[in-house]
């Protein structure tokens, strides 16, 4: 009824039910180009708050690094090469050399998921699958890579060293045990972005809050540059109630430590580190010089 007197009677009651044939009258769509004109205002208040909010900020990496995707190549890869370029096939060569025979059986135990004792054919693919977790770019660089009598071999060595032990035996078992091993997937997803924006946003507003109740200073170091929000700079520091550095954790950037630090704060120095190269944080791995920005000389002193 309401939209019905605002367009001047213009909707019957065939159209106040179905709601599209009222919608294209012409003095319906009189009100078309307001709504256009808040759509656009909006998008510009978004810009401007993207610009500024998320000024020298790391964006979210959008692209596979090269070792994350051969290493799925070559979990994809045949499981058996042409072989391995050696004469040497001991065990100690190949596997995790500093640890013991018994540590040595365990891990390859623990790799097929069985317990002992192991038959050859277990044993072997045991072998195999440490192999690939010790060198899991190797079946997609290209080179020669273990075989399938390489992998025997090596898991003869150590039954050899082993012998009486009972981890291993030399019959084969009438049924089989070993389970499909699932093939790593590379660890990573971009983001897509519709998503990716708000969340540079979101946390460029809680950046600005956060700057708002601390002191935002950037310290570059040989290795990188470092934002730390200092909740008073000019505080001594007590024995009683020592400075505290908060440091978050994965997936997120100091912006998760602000109310925990702003609690903290009350009653003693708070430091809050941005962690170098996470995403939509301010600290970065970098080569330079070290030195301090944002601060006064006593301010350099306190935050070394």
């Amino acid at each position: 009824t309401g939209i019905n007197a605002e367009y001047g009677g213009t909707f019957d009651t065939h159209h106040r039910i179905g709601m599209v044939p009222g919608m294209l009258t012409p003095a319906a769509l009189s009100g078309l180009p307001r709504v256009l004109s808040r759509i656009m205002a909006t998008a510009l208040l978004m810009l401007a708050a993207y610009k500024r909010l998320c000024r020298g900020m790391n964006r979210p990496e959008q692209r596979v690094k090269p070792g994350v995707r051969q290493a799925a190549e070559g979990a994809a890869a045949p499981p058996y090469g042409s072989g391995m370029c050696t004469d040497d096939f001991g065990w100690r060569s190949h596997l995790v050399p500093s640890t013991c025979p018994e540590e040595a059986s365990h891990e390859l135990a623990a790799l097929v998921g069985l317990r002992a004792p192991l038959s050859p054919t277990e044993a072997t693919e045991a072998v195999r699958r440490m192999l690939f977790e010790l060198w899991p770019l190797k079946p997609a660089s290209g080179e020669p890579y273990w075989s399938h009598a390489d992998c025997t071999r090596i898991a003869a060595s150590l039954a050899a060293e082993m012998a009486g032990s009972g981890w291993f035996q030399d019959e084969e078992r009438a049924s089989p045990r070993l389970r499909d091993w699932p093939t790593p997937a590379p660890p990573y997803v971009p983001t897509p972005l519709w998503i990716r924006v708000p969340q540079m946003i979101a946390y460029g507003m809680g950046s600005a809050v956060l700057s708002s109740v601390f002191h935002p200073r950037t310290i570059r170091t040989t290795t990188s540059t470092l934002r730390i929000y200092d909740s008073d700079p000019n505080r001594t520091s007590n024995p009683r109630q020592p400075a505290m550095v908060l440091v978050h954790g994965l997936f997120t950037t100091a912006v998760s430590m602000g109310l925990l630090g702003y609690l903290l704060s009350h009653s003693r120095r708070v430091l809050i580190m941005d962690l170098p190269d996470f995403d939509y944080g301010h600290s970065f791995a970098t080569q330079g010089e070290g030195e301090d920005e944002g601060g006064s000389e006593s301010e350099g002193g306190n935050a070394d």
